[in-house]
Formats: structure tokens, sequence, C-alpha cells
């Protein structure tokens, strides 16, 4: 059982720290303090394209906050000692987690104050499309919830490192009960999917229309792939779902992943028009398929069923087509469409 409060006098520390840091990094504006409930059981949540929302949100939450995080990749290295000081909830994204979502239910059974983000993860900078374990926990605790509008975040995080101090704001909504959330005599299903929705209007409502459509987002046109024979010819080459390869491995916050948060050998796969071993790439390709194998939900999670599916059977594709040319070609080009 989760105790709540846990770690109190610490993550106390942690808090007032972070809030001088932040306060001599960062220029903040804070709206709607005052919406805050003087007591738990809430459920803070609120749109996360960074580092920095999670930081901003245990600051400026008046209660202790327990964090919802992922369970199923190592933390990123560069925030993992702070993460392990103040200690959150793992949850393992891409499958049913049902003790991790337990863990959060008995939280709140405490009347305690949980945070969540509930698109998931970091890896677009738009607006993202809800996952339903918030409604769950919301749904089965009766949990009101605090929506938070996080604007100014891309980039900001970087810029504070760099001491120019970056304008950032913290719109923080009305509070939402569950009988605002969830409508009644509808399937189950139904209800989770139409509460998930309704809990990101709210988040939205809150925020900017560039930050929910952002016009920094861009999306890969593609890669093309080629052979380097010894006379220096090139010979280009297609495999099935080589789109879908391309889109994956010009993803900059997956690829990331695959090589900070879990140290795979894929440094090799983001070099662009210059020739690479055929036995490198080789092996960065092996070891995303091996981890993919190990943790199926990694990519449909984040790309949807049909494109997480068709990017591994890609990258199958990919290393069969390397294996059999291998003894023929020794490097490998590839080069962004235009």
């Amino acid at each position: 059982m989760i105790e709540y409060p846990r770690r109190s006098i610490l993550r106390s520390l942690l808090k007032t720290l972070a809030k001088l840091l932040v306060q001599l990094l960062i220029e903040v504006k804070v709206e709607g303090e005052e919406n805050f409930p003087k007591t738990g059981p809430y459920i803070v949540i609120g749109n996360h394209v960074s580092s920095l929302e999670p930081i901003l949100m245990v600051i400026f939450t008046p209660h202790q906050l327990e964090y919802l995080g992922s369970g199923d990749i190592p933390i990123d290295p560069r925030m993992s000692f702070i993460a392990n000081l103040y200690k959150f909830i793992p949850i393992m994204r891409g499958q049913i987690d049902q003790k991790g979502l337990n863990s959060a239910l008995e939280v709140l059974l405490q009347n305690g104050v949980l945070g969540i983000f509930p698109e998931g993860g970091i890896w677009e900078k738009n607006l993202k499309e809800p996952k339903i374990g918030l409604s769950w926990i919301s749904y089965k605790s009766k949990a009101s919830i605090i929506p938070i509008g996080f604007t100014g975040m891309n980039g900001a995080l970087k810029k504070a490192l760099q001491f120019k101090r970056p304008k950032v704001g913290v719109n923080i909504g009305k509070l939402l009960t569950y009988d605002e959330i969830f409508p009644i005599n509808l399937s189950l299903k139904a209800t989770m999917n139409i509460g998930a929705e309704k809990i990101m209007e709210k988040i939205a409502d809150l925020l900017p229309s560039e930050e929910i459509i952002n016009p920094t987002q861009t999306y890969p046109k593609g890669l093309d792939f080629y052979f380097i024979f010894d006379n220096g010819v090139e010979e280009k080459f297609e495999f099935i779902d080589q789109n879908y390869v391309s889109r994956m491995l010009e993803h900059p916050v997956i690829m990331d992943v695959f090589s900070r948060n879990l140290k795979l050998p894929v440094k090799v796969l983001s070099i662009r028009d210059k020739k690479v071993e055929l036995n490198e790439v080789e092996s960065g390709v092996n070891a995303i398929i091996k981890y993919l194998v190990s943790n199926p939900g990694f990519l449909t999670y984040r790309f949807g069923i049909e494109s997480g599916l068709k990017m591994l059977n890609g990258l199958q594709e990919f290393t069969n087509f390397l294996r059999d040319n291998k003894g023929k070609n020794r490097f490998l080009i590839v080069r962004k469409k235009r």
C-alpha cells in the first residue's frame, strides 16, 4: 500500500529548493491558485511537453503531490537523481497496469493528492490524445480534478539552464467534479473515453491555440536508403513498411529514449548523408527489435496500434534485408527525402 503522505520532510525540502531555483531561473506567471481545494482527495492534471511541468506542478500545488510516472522505461539520466529522491508511483505505459492504477486509487482513498499528465509522455509538441488511465482513476475514486494549462514550455528548461529567464505560464482551472466529467447510462468503455475527452478539453481551454496545434511541430518526409559498393556506386533499395521505420528513426524524442534512457547502440541510425558500416546498423536495429519484443506496448502506446505494429514489422524487414545483403556490401547511407 502507498501511504499518503510519505517522505514528507525530504519532499518539503525538494519543493523549497525547486521553488528557489525556479524563482531565480524562470519568470513564471500564475493564475487561478484560488481554485485549489482546501483538502484532498483531488487529482491535478496538465499538458506535458517538457520536463519542467512536473516541477511546476509540485511547486504550485498546495498539498503534497503523489505522482504517476513512467515505469516502462528508465528515467532520463539527467532527471533520475531528483526523481529517485522524490519517488513516484511507476505505471507501465502501453499495457493495463493494475498494480499502478490501484496504487493511485489508494492515495486518493487516503484523501491524498495525485498528479497525472493524461497525455502520457512528451514525444510530441502538440496537445496529444489523452490516455484513459486518468479517466479510470477518476471514475473509480470519484475524486475531483484540477486542470492546469502550462504555457511557454517548449525550450524553456534549456533557456533556464542558460540563465535566459524564459517566460512561462501556469494557468490553474476550476475544479471539475465527478458529475461534470462522466455521463450516465453508457457502457464503461464509452464512459471512460468521453471522460478522457472532457478532461483534455478543460486543459485545452487553458492554452493558447498555438500550444494546442503547435506551429513548430514538424513531421519528417521520410528516408531513402542506399547500399554503397566498393567502387563507390550507390544502389537505392526499399523494404516493406519503410515509411513507418523512417518516421521512427526521424523522431528525435524516441531515438533519444533508445539512446539515453535505454542505452541501446542506436546512434549510428541517426547519421545522415555519410556511409556507415552495415554491421553497426544491423546491431542497432536488432537492439531496438529485442527491446520492443520485451516491451511490445512501447511504440503502439505512442503512435497507435496500427502504426506501432508496422514500425516493428518494418524494422524486422529492414534487418532481414541487411542480413541478406551483408556479404555483398559493407556500407549503407541514409538520406532524408527532399
